[in-house]
């Protein structure tokens, strides 16, 4: 069986590799390919090599790494191609039996369907953040992390299925050892708006003030145009949201989730609380964000407002399986994930997490202890070949 996984990658972890190795540009295509995804593509290249592992013949690609690609099309084609085209004709030249497409170009999707007949299932991916539906109603499967998405998506008339994330140990062999210069830290975005990051924004804000706190975010740079922008959603929903009152208005409204977010960005005249400045670092990825989980005491953990139930972020099995003291938000089904108190330890409001951080900033060794029998259960579980038989159980089911 082959499997081609299309995905894409933070667009500065790609800028990130090649200021970090510039001689890796002059690289042949397959051998960048490679540095590029043990290094950083943490799901991808995750998943590539547990199919690998499992026998079938997997090959995943970061499509938007421009560089990367344009390298491709050197060693393959002729002319100037686009990006759109050059993941075609990868696609084309390995000729898989099934496609997961990780990609939101619904054009080229639809060029792949009707031109590369080997593809017998195709398979796309959602979070807790749902993208584009014009996408997935085009493919034969939807996986997701998020319980919730796959209630939403299935009472569209998608056919989803429910798989979890996974720990990738590859990045961990160009890590160093730990040096604990981070008391609590957090990784990640800082989205205002509805379903996004709103309470996560809150409980940081209130964590800063009460403890060393550092948030690695892509929101650590904020610029002139990052502020008008906020400004502009700010001035627009607040002339908007008056429409949402007209009981006419309300459900044509609730109808266009675009429109319907920025009404209710009324809050948001910042990206965020200006609080947090003092707190950011530069957003890290692949194996310089396992060297921060490396290096810090406590990581927290905050899902996104869209994850009102269930645990099912990357963090979890990150912080575990690098070995760090994972302090998350309690979800249901956590308890069927970690053993709480013995592996991680996970709060139910701001109090709790504030006891609970004191707790362990206190007790070292408990602490310690928490973050190797952490790792060890993932690293027994939650290791993406762990995940290989349901996920070869669930294309079997939904193969053509």
């Amino acid at each position: 069986m082959k499997i081609f996984i299309a995905t894409g990658l933070y667009l500065d972890t790609t800028k990130r590799f090649y200021t970090n190795f510039p001689d890796f540009k002059n690289l042949p295509f397959e051998r960048q390919r490679q540095e590029i995804n043990e290094r950083f593509s943490v799901w991808g290249y995750g998943w590539e090599a547990a199919f690998q592992k499992y026998g079938f013949t997997a090959y995943s690609v970061p499509v938007n790494s421009t560089h990367l690609q344009m390298q491709w099309a050197k060693e393959n084609l002729k002319g100037e191609v686009s990006l759109q085209e050059i993941l075609f004709r990868q696609i084309l030249l390995f000729q898989p039996d099934i496609l997961w497409y990780d990609h939101f170009d619904l054009k080229l999707l639809k060029k792949i369907k009707e031109k590369i007949p080997s593809i017998k299932l195709i398979v796309g991916w959602s979070g807790s953040a749902i993208p584009p539906v014009a996408v997935l109603k085009e493919v034969d499967l939807v996986l997701s992390c998020a319980p919730e998405t796959v209630s939403i998506l299935s009472k569209q008339g998608l056919p989803i299925e429910h798989m979890h994330h996974a720990f990738n140990p590859a990045p961990m062999k160009y890590i160093q050892p730990a040096v604990k210069k981070h008391l609590v830290t957090f990784v990640g975005q800082i989205v205002r708006g509805e379903e996004y990051h709103n309470y996560r924004e809150k409980l940081l804000v209130t964590i800063s003030k009460n403890y060393e706190l550092s948030i690695f975010s892509p929101y650590y740079t904020i610029t002139a145009i990052h502020v008008v922008k906020s400004i502009i959603k700010k001035l627009v929903s607040e002339a908007l949201h008056p429409l949402s009152n007209i009981s006419l208005l309300d459900s044509f409204i609730r109808e266009l989730p675009l429109l319907n977010k920025l009404i209710n960005l009324r809050h948001a005249w910042l990206p965020y609380d200006i609080e947090l400045k003092r707190t950011m670092h530069p957003a890290v990825f692949g194996y310089e964000m396992y060297q921060v989980i490396n290096d810090s005491d406590i990581v927290l953990n905050i899902h996104a407002d869209s994850s009102p139930k269930y645990a099912s972020n990357m963090r979890l099995f990150e912080t575990t399986g690098i070995g760090s003291c994972l302090l998350t938000d309690y979800r249901k089904n956590l308890p069927g994930l970690f053993n709480e108190e013995n592996e991680i330890l996970s709060y139910k409001n701001e109090n709790e997490c504030l006891e609970k951080i004191n707790w362990l900033i206190e007790n070292k060794d408990e602490r310690m202890r928490i973050a190797k029998t952490g790792q060890k259960k993932t690293m027994k579980e939650h290791l993406f070949e762990h995940r290989i038989e349901s996920a070869v159980q669930i294309f079997t089911k939904h193969l053509k």
